[in-house]
């Protein structure tokens, strides 16, 4: 999915993105959806999937970093 958080997610101000763009004026940044533990429940998981959970999102950050090197942007 892509598009702003507001407009994907959920309506929020105030968040790093908005400091990022009004600090360093970068118009595209990224937000990890983390897992949800039920239809509705949000952010609120079971202990045994935290960790897991974690897992996901620094695999995804790592490729990240590693496809930016690979470009040259890093």
């Amino acid at each position: 999915m892509y598009g702003s958080s507001y407009n994907t997610l959920s309506p929020a101000s105030g968040t790093s993105k908005d400091h990022f763009y009004g600090e360093y004026k970068t118009p595209i940044s990224y937000t990890f959806e983390m897992r949800r533990a039920e239809v509705g429940e949000r952010f609120a998981l079971p202990p045994d999937e935290i960790i897991p959970n974690s897992e996901e999102v620094f695999a995804g950050i790592i490729a990240m970093i590693e496809k930016t090197r690979e470009l040259g942007y890093f």
